[in-house]
């Protein structure tokens, strides 16, 4: 078996263990009040995930990959559209739980009445993105730009619903899982417009999959938070095993 069809499961394995050690932070690392006391949970954590960073960096030098679609095969991928039917599934949830303007500065107050309120109209687009996308061919993976336009959203969502919040380590993996995947999505897209980087976009969705874990095991994440999430985990594991197939063929070439 090639070296590369391992890299998926590894990512898998590595996920698990930082949403075990993430579910043990919180159990663990808070006080009653909420505030950190950083234990062992939490330094494991912060080394594991750096872990997976580096190896999967230093896993993909030997690789070689080209800048367009052909990164990830002929064939459709298909599995991708669990993804999707995630998104929708977000979006109801979006719409179920939005939130009055709150208090604060008017800026925060237009953020958090304008940001949900994107989030929510760009959530249909990114799911029939990634259903199309899915279909396979360079020319149908243009269309996963709209779920990259969400994820921006998404992201800076994710700012404002924590920048009250003092404490990082209560969203510091769930504000990683973002950034990756818009990262991840904005790769992705520029592989079907030629002008992508396979081994980035390859390192971007092993990272995603952990990540995705990782901001699982904490709980606390809303609804929406959680099924983009699963979202995400669905969407990138489907590319890395996709890649995983199709690198292996460019090593040591």
């Amino acid at each position: 078996m090639k070296t590369t069809r391992l890299y998926p499961a590894l990512a898998v394995l590595l996920g698990a263990a930082c949403c075990a050690l993430r579910r043990g932070q919180v159990l663990l690392d808070f006080d009653e009040l909420s505030l950190p006391v950083p234990g062992m949970a939490t330094h494991a954590l912060l080394g594991l995930t750096g872990a997976a960073l580096v190896l999967f960096a230093l896993v993909m030098l030997p690789l070689k990959g080209g800048n367009d679609w052909s990164a990830l095969g002929e064939k459709p991928l298909l599995p991708m559209r669990g993804g999707a039917l995630l998104y929708l599934l977000a979006m109801a949830a979006l719409i179920a739980g939005r939130r009055s303007e709150g208090e604060g500065s008017v800026v925060f107050q237009a953020l958090t009445l304008v940001v949900p309120m994107l989030m929510m109209v760009t959530a249909l687009p990114a799911a029939a993105g990634i259903w199309l996308g899915a279909g396979g061919g360079g020319d149908r993976g243009k269309y996963l730009v709209l779920p990259l336009g969400f994820g921006s959203f998404w992201m800076l969502d994710t700012c404002r619903a924590n920048a009250s919040d003092p404490v990082e380590l209560h969203y510091l993996w769930l504000l990683l899982a973002v950034v990756c995947s818009a990262l991840a999505w904005y790769e992705l897209t520029a592989l079907a417009l030629e002008r992508g980087h396979a081994r980035r976009t390859f390192w971007l969705a092993l990272m995603e999959v952990v990540l995705s874990l990782a901001a699982l095991g904490g709980g606390g994440v809303s609804l929406a938070d959680a099924l983009l999430l699963l979202a995400q985990l669905v969407c990138f594991l489907t590319v890395s095993v996709r890649m995983s197939g199709c690198m292996e063929l460019h090593k040591n070439t």
